[in-house]
């Protein structure tokens, strides 16, 4: 009896731990899917946008900048925003991969929301469950491949715009900067495949879960 008790406690608790995940991931699925509809809004916005209205923008001096990367933080003095150019096609390809990574990134949460919801209902080892969570692990391969690009687009974006490269250069602090467009992010990539296994052995738990089912 004790033991039915404990049981019926940590099935308790267990609910009431998934509702909670529930009730977070729904809520950064929201924050995703409004994340991914400004950056598409500016993406158009800044496909109609003229260059030129940018430049005379940045040129009214009113303008801060600041770069956040790898935890650095660089505010970019009023000399170079105002003598800062701007490429459409480069902000344009960087706002899309933007957004691809963003959108990805709700796909994630979003199969994660569906897997939460499908374990609160009881279901444990489906072929529905382990495909949410082979989507999961598709996604984070595929930002594996993404974010190096990304990243890499990102910096170079400011530096043209900023030129600060070229001025780095004429302070003798640096001799020059390389881009990697590609890359690997190894940790996302192994934790990609890891996903995908257990993904293959919740389908395969599925199944032995029917042919146990079939012989009772």
């Amino acid at each position: 009896m004790e033991l039915k008790e404990g049981e019926r406690e940590m099935e308790k608790r267990f609910q009431q731990f998934l509702t909670a995940m529930y009730i977070i991931t729904t809520f950064v699925w929201i924050g995703f899917m409004v994340v991914v509809v400004i950056l598409a809004g500016a993406f158009i916005a800044l496909s109609i946008i003229s260059e030129e209205t940018v430049q005379r923008f940045l040129q009214l001096g009113d303008v801060q900048a600041a770069i956040h990367f790898y935890g650095i933080n660089l505010e970019i003095s009023p000399q170079l925003i105002e003598q800062a150019t701007f490429s459409k096609e480069t902000f344009l390809m960087l706002f899309g991969m933007m957004w691809v990574y963003t959108f990805i990134g709700g796909i994630i949460v979003f199969f994660i929301r569906k897997l939460l919801k499908s374990l609160k209902a009881g279901a444990i080892f489906t072929v529905k469950n382990s495909r949410f969570i082979e989507w999961i692990g598709y996604s984070f391969i595929v930002l594996s491949l993404l974010i190096t690009t990304i990243q890499a687009l990102m910096a170079y974006s400011f530096d043209k715009m900023f030129h600060l490269t070229a001025s780095l250069q004429q302070s003798e602090a640096i001799q020059g900067v390389s881009y990697e467009f590609i890359g690997i992010h190894w940790s996302l990539l192994f934790g990609g495949i890891i996903l995908w296994i257990i993904g293959r052995i919740f389908k395969y738990g599925a199944f032995l879960q029917q042919e146990y089912d079939a012989t009772v």
